[in-house]
């Protein structure tokens, strides 16, 4: 709608943040559909409030549409932190789990390796 459209071509950062908060209140509304909010959502572009809409969106649609935006890792941390709708929360949940699982067995073989190379070179030297 028209706040999205200037929200999007506004210059000025102090009035575009005020109209991207006003997108923001207006997809987190209670409505009887989610045709506002999802306008509402179409005229955001940053990552926090993608995470904002994420976290407290009524609808359905619009808050999984939000999270589908989201790339930014601290942002989708905070949305499985904080949503109100548990079926958002523990998908991103267990998707942290598993990264911080992976991240820390690479780092292990790395640590790993290095420690078998430094015994290799103490060994040819």
């Amino acid at each position: 709608g028209y706040l999205a459209r200037l929200a999007r071509t506004e210059r000025d950062d102090a009035l575009r943040r005020d109209l991207v908060d006003r997108l923001v209140a207006v997809a987190n509304a209670p409505a009887e559909n989610d045709g506002d909010a999802a306008a509402a959502l179409d005229g955001l572009s940053d990552q926090k409030s993608f995470g904002a809409v994420a976290k407290s969106s009524p609808h359905d649609t619009v808050r999984t549409a939000a999270l589908g935006k989201i790339h930014d890792g601290k942002v989708l941390a905070s949305v499985a932190r904080h949503a109100t709708d548990a079926q958002i929360a523990q998908p991103l949940l267990q998707a942290a789990l598993k990264a911080a699982t992976e991240a820390r067995f690479k780092a292990s073989t790395i640590t790993s390796n290095s420690m078998k190379l430094s015994a290799v070179g103490a060994q040819v030297g």
